[in-house]
């Protein structure tokens, strides 16, 4: 034993004069692989790997080149004494020991690994079937790949056993022999085989009968040889980040060889025959591709090696380890092979082998695909939405929280339904959450202990991230029902607003899905659930939504519209007389629903963003520059939609102006159409202005909306342009974008098309919400409650009897800013008592409507008082003391404030006394009909005062419409009957053959009293 050993080391001393003879060989200035080096130095900036050491080896010499640092917090930079994990390129070392072992008749590669390992046993549908140790060496056992995952962590003896007997009694995915399966446990079981054979641990063994006799002196197994062990990275969140990986001694024959640019440079020597060694002959055998299964792609198996024959026979092998990655490729018929080490598990290294490959092979390189990254930069993604999408329940937690303390919220009392309803949430949750559980198994075929080692720590965080938003927005949804706000519709909105952020995410998620189902590794079992899921989540969510918008949006329309109303019955008819009918109109009807609108358009463009947004980050993924291609379109289509928006604004604004034009006509047209009936001239005339208002409504409406038509045009025309560039133009632009990506953002591009044009319709709506609601803005201010007829609305005034009505100094004037003298009436002073019968008689435009304003409160003086009992009462009040009915009275089809189910009897007395009983019934406070003549119109408006029964009468020229008969009714029994109960009665009058029934008169001119006479009762005519 110690003569080999002192053989071994005499060799070993040997070789390694020769190769640093050799190798001292710097390059020389005509660099044969200068072309090579240039590439790999412009790749190095894309890979991101943090320290990268390559050798290329030829007849004539071996050349270095190192890249980056092997441990980058403390800049060391790698170097060719640097050492690495080469991961799966140690399987070529594990079957040098296996041919080696052969060759001395320790093995042999027909043996069953029963022979060697008694207890192991596997099974293929159920039945037990034997794997030999060829079938293990070219991954031929039927072993499944993802039994990687069953790898146990530990650095302990005997891991290799362990991680054995993980996968004893397996049920294999072929039959043995039949189909080339990659697992790379097939080495691990190589390497317990040796272990038992040779009676020394695995890595002892290749110490000391492989590295040690090649002169790999710095080569080891697991554990390096010196300090000189660069630092491992893991690509994670779009760049390697330092990881230290847990130890596998139990994988150490498939990966965990470790050595540096200047052992691997002699290992690439033998390997294409440049210097030879004891084990050559085993070496050529290794190269011997596997022809009893057929060939993977264009390559082919042997023995810890990929063989490729087209165009000449090429032989390589990748090694990928959670930290490390190497690649080793061979090209012997041109006596040149090349090895890249790498501190990072980048696929990089790979592509960069196969780079050098095609080009020493003289092949085109063009063709081959850039690695992506793909996982972690979904997964970067999916971390970067759920944090703005947990700062979004933050800022919704601390809203709730807020309104707790402010007292806008208040606790709810656990009931049945909540507490179902929160028991339902939950269990909604738990298909996202096991979806999450799932993943390692749908994208990898691996477990959470493996994923949590191999994959970037982007995909851990994101699911982190993903199941905590699920929790929280679980969490939300039980506080709105625990901690609901006061308001009805706040309650709803924090959900609206995290489901359509869900259903734009579910959304993206669906096209997404759609477009990475196409060739995708993952099986379509797994697939079909998270897109149902998406699906259902997006088409239920959207229902919620929309169901609760629905019911918010009438709600909405609802209180807006009844808080105009109440606004304006708090107002005094004084200030809501000088509003338009038709801006009130347009404002409660066209200004409101516009408004309600708003949530619906507001919850889509949400949707709609986030959708846009999601989409986009991901395009950038997978091509930054095209995508920002695509960016610079849509915001110039936003810019140019910026300014038709600043242009459009006026035309919205003066169209708005026009409805309420319009809107007056129609009123107009509703009241006057009497007056218009009289005259065919009229109509004609008032039709053409009511036409002209119609067509500039539509045409400045139109403008503005065609403005918007033609910027979504020209925006939509760009967007097909961009199609067309992503078809023909990116080819050439960008063509390392592979044809299948080429096709998904096609796709991804056609889907974003609807979101885009949502967003771009909602514009002009968004610019008529503005309008509105400047409208609804500016009309609340022009009808402020007037507070001081809150007390009476609330029905907080006293009913009292009246023995006088005195008025003195009145004085009221117009203020019209339009007019150059202002009509004024005043100063009016009067009395009147309770049981006589005013009269106030003059010509149109005397005054005596003023008066009669003033007179119940509808206007407020500007002078003046007014007295009942020889007390001052405030204007407002003064309504609650009459009934009246004017002269262009409106007649109400319900009798509002009078309860009827106790006065039967009078009714059917004052129907019967009104001349009424064959034309009206009264049911429930409501007359069965108001379609009669003005004349008995004024007739039921007078029953209404009766049975108000107030103290004060007012009549404007209620007798004008009435026949000659009743008016004596009027005059002479009815007045004398309200005479009799002690009612003050104010009448205006031009019924001069009746002023013999007034006890006062006065005569109104130019705004003032020129006459006041009291009639003697004794000629007075009754």
């Amino acid at each position: 034993m110690r003569k080999k050993i002192l053989f071994n080391f005499c060799l070993s001393a040997i070789l390694v004069v020769i190769c640093t003879v050799t190798f001292a060989k710097d390059k020389t200035n005509d660099d044969p692989y200068a072309e090579i080096f240039e590439k790999i130095e412009s790749l190095y900036g894309k890979t991101k790997i943090p320290g990268l050491s390559l050798v290329i080896v030829d007849e004539e010499n071996a050349y270095f080149r190192n890249y980056g640092y092997a441990d980058k917090k403390n800049q060391t930079q790698v170097t060719s004494k640097t050492l690495f994990e080469l991961g799966s390129t140690s399987k070529a070392f594990t079957a040098l020991a296996i041919l080696k072992l052969e060759k001395e008749g320790l093995v042999d590669l027909e043996d069953k690994i029963s022979f060697y390992i008694p207890w192991f046993k596997l099974f293929y549908k159920g039945k037990e079937v034997q794997v030999t140790l060829k079938q293990l060496l070219h991954h031929t056992s039927g072993i499944p790949v993802e039994t990687i995952a069953k790898i146990p962590q530990g650095k302990e003896m005997g891991m290799l056993e362990k991680t054995v007997r993980q996968i004893n009694n397996l049920e294999l995915n072929n039959l043995p022999g039949k189909e080339f399966e990659y697992a790379t446990i097939n080495y691990d079981i190589l390497g317990l085989i040796i272990e038992k054979v040779s009676n020394i641990p695995f890595g002892q063994y290749l110490q000391e009968d492989i590295f040690t006799p090649l002169g790999m002196v710095t080569t080891s197994v697991g554990i390096p040889n010196d300090k000189n062990i660069a630092k491992g990275y893991k690509v994670s969140f779009f760049k390697p980040r330092e990881y230290e990986a847990p130890r596998y001694k139990g994988n150490e024959p498939a990966g965990y060889v470790v050595s540096n640019a200047w052992d691997m440079a002699k290992w690439l020597r033998y390997q294409i025959d440049l210097d030879t060694c004891s084990f050559q002959d085993i070496i050529r055998r290794s190269h011997n591709a596997d022809m009893s299964v057929y060939p993977t792609g264009l390559s082919s198996y042997a023995a810890g090696w990929r063989i490729n024959s087209y165009r000449g026979k090429k032989i390589f092998h990748g090694g990928l380890n959670p930290n490390f990655s190497s690649f080793v490729g061979l090209l012997p018929n041109k006596k040149v092979a090349f090895t890249i080490l790498s501190n990072s598990n980048s696929e990089y290294t790979s592509y960069c082998g196969n780079f050098i490959m095609g080009l020493m092979n003289n092949e085109e390189v063009s063709e081959l695909q850039e690695p992506e990254n793909s996982i972690d930069k979904v997964f970067s993604l999916i971390s970067f939405i759920m944090i703005v999408f947990l700062l979004v329940f933050f800022f919704l937690l601390t809203w709730i929280i807020k309104d707790l303390f402010k007292g806008a919220r208040s606790f709810n009392r656990i009931n049945f339904n909540i507490a179902k309803k929160i028991f339902f949430s939950l269990v909604l949750t738990l298909p996202f959450i096991y979806g999450v559980y799932l993943l390692p198994n749908a994208l990898m075929d691996f477990t959470w202990e493996a994923a949590i080692v191999w994959a970037p720590r982007s995909y851990i965080i994101g699911c982190i991230l993903f199941v905590v938003a699920v929790l929280v927005v679980w969490l939300i949804n039980i506080l709105s029902l625990v901690i609901p706000a006061k308001n009805k519709h706040f309650r709803s909105l924090p959900m609206i607003a995290i489901l359509s952020i869900m259903s734009g995410l579910a959304n993206m998620v669906i096209i997404l899905l759609l477009i990475n189902a196409i060739g995708a590794e993952a099986r379509i079992g797994y697939l079909l659930y998270y897109f149902g899921l998406a699906l259902v989540f997006y088409i239920s969510g959207r229902k919620i939504i929309q169901t609760k918008l629905i019911k918010i949006s009438l709600s909405i329309v609802y209180e807006l519209r009844m808080k105009l109303i109440n606004k304006i019955f708090l107002s005094s008819f004084q200030k809501f007389e000088k509003i338009d009918n038709g801006r009130v109109y347009a404002t409660l009807n066209q200004d409101t629903a516009t408004i309600s609108n708003s949530v619906n358009i507001i919850i889509s463009l949400i949707s709609n963003i986030i959708t846009i947004i999601g989409v986009f980050m991901y395009l950038g993924t997978i091509s930054l520059a095209a995508t920002l291609l695509i960016l610079s379109v849509i915001a110039s289509v936003a810019i140019l939609y910026y300014f038709v928006s600043n242009k459009t604004n006026i035309l919205f604004e003066q169209a708005r102006d026009t409805a309420n034009r319009f809107s007056g006509l129609i009123d107009g047209l509703l009241y006057g159409f009497k007056e218009l009936s009289l005259s065919v001239l009229k109509k004609k005339e008032y039709a053409a202005e009511v036409e002209e208002s119609c067509s500039e409504l539509r045409k400045k409406s139109g403008s503005a909306l065609i403005k918007f038509v033609n910027a979504f045009l020209i925006g939509e025309t760009l967007l097909i342009a961009v199609l067309g560039s992503v078809s023909f133009l990116i080819p050439f632009v960008f063509p390392e974008i592979p044809d299948y990506k080429l096709l998904g953002f096609i796709m991804i591009v056609l889907y974003l098309i609807g979101p885009i044009n949502g967003v771009l319709n909602a514009i002009p709506n968004v610019m008529q919400i503005k309008v509105s609601w400047k409208r609804i803005k500016n009309f609340i201010e022009e009808i402020k409650p007037d507070l001081k007829f809150v007390d009476i609305i609330k029905g907080k005034t006293k009913k009292e009897g009246i023995e006088t009505l005195s008025v003195q100094g009145l004085i009221f004037e117009y203020n019209n800013k339009e007019e150059e003298h202002n009509f004024k009436v005043g100063p009016i002073n009067l009395d009147v008592s309770k049981g006589e019968i005013l009269f106030i008689i003059g010509g149109n435009g005397s005054g005596k409507s003023t008066l009669a304003n003033l007179l119940t409160g509808l206007y407020s003086s500007d002078q003046g008082e007014l007295k009942i009992n020889g007390q001052r009462v405030a204007g407002e009040e003064l309504g609650e003391k009459y009934s009246a009915i004017f002269s262009n009275q409106h007649v109400f089809k319900k009798l509002y404030g009078i309860k009827t189910e106790d006065k039967i009897d009078e009714l059917n007395y004052l129907l019967k006394l009104l001349r009424l009983e064959e034309k009206v019934s009264i049911n429930e406070s409501e007359f069965s009909t108001i379609e009669l003549s003005n004349g008995q119109r004024k007739r039921l408006s007078l029953m209404k005062c009766f049975l108000e029964d107030s103290q004060i009468y007012l009549f404007d020229e209620w007798a004008a419409d009435q026949d000659p008969e009743y008016k004596k009714v009027f005059y002479y029994e009815l007045l004398q009957e309200m005479k009799k109960q002690g009612k003050i009665v104010i009448a205006i009058t031009h019924d001069d053959n009746y002023f013999d029934v007034a006890d006062k008169i006065i005569k109104m001119d130019m705004g003032k009293i020129v006459e006041h006479k009291e009639v003697n009762t004794v000629n007075k005519v009754v």
